[in-house]
């Protein structure tokens, strides 16, 4: 399947931040956040650990030179995209390049490069890899009840009333615990990347 057009759509608070290549806390950042994100990808499209790192840093490679001088303009597509995009190309490169791709096992009928090119899979990859690193980033920054609340009711779905009457606090405190943390995790999150597929979902 194919890509929209390689086109970044974001909220410009960290990627604005790599047109400065001297900016090395911004470049620590992404490579922190976007890394493992790469890297876990190709391990999953059946990669070797060093194989995935040699992807990971092609990959890079390609961001390092089009990050510094990207004029971002929202409107027209979105960083998830843009970024799987690369992903996806260098991978394929990767198939190409190497004899022992075509002796990965696969499902009857299928190419190795098919099944690389799994849109549902990168999406669903890369907003839970989005959304566990920005619940680590801030969790330290809440006290352990208020994150405890904040976990059972967002994360496990219980109800507001029960998880009130198993802490013996009032009900309202828990709505109040669960605001600010989902506040300061959306705010994490349009820092990281306003194009998370399911950021609505931390207004609720």
């Amino acid at each position: 399947m194919n890509f929209n057009s390689p086109e970044i759509t974001t909220n410009p608070s960290l990627l604005l931040r790599l047109r400065d290549v001297q900016d090395s806390k911004a470049w620590a950042l992404f490579a922190e956040i976007y890394g493992p994100l790469i890297f876990s990808y190709c391990r999953r499209r059946k990669l070797q650990v060093s194989d995935a790192a040699d992807v990971s840093q092609e990959v890079f490679a390609v961001l390092s030179k089009a990050l510094a001088t990207f004029d971002y303009q929202t409107e027209r597509g979105r960083f998830r995209d843009w970024l799987g995009l690369i992903t996806h190309r260098e991978l394929i490169r990767f198939w190409k390049r190497n004899e022992r791709a075509h002796r990965l096992q696969s499902p009857e009928g299928q190419s190795e490069i098919e099944i690389v090119e799994d849109r549902n899979g990168w999406d669903s990859h890369f907003q839970s890899e989005l959304l566990r690193h920005a619940m680590k980033r801030i969790q330290s920054s809440f006290e352990h009840e208020t994150w405890d609340i904040f976990e059972r009711i967002w994360i496990k779905g219980e109800m507001p009333d029960e998880v009130a009457r198993s802490l013996k606090i009032k009900i309202g405190s828990v709505y109040v615990a669960k605001s600010r943390v989902l506040k300061s995790l959306r705010a994490e999150l349009q820092m990281l990347c306003d194009d998370w597929p399911l950021l609505e979902r931390t207004s609720r």
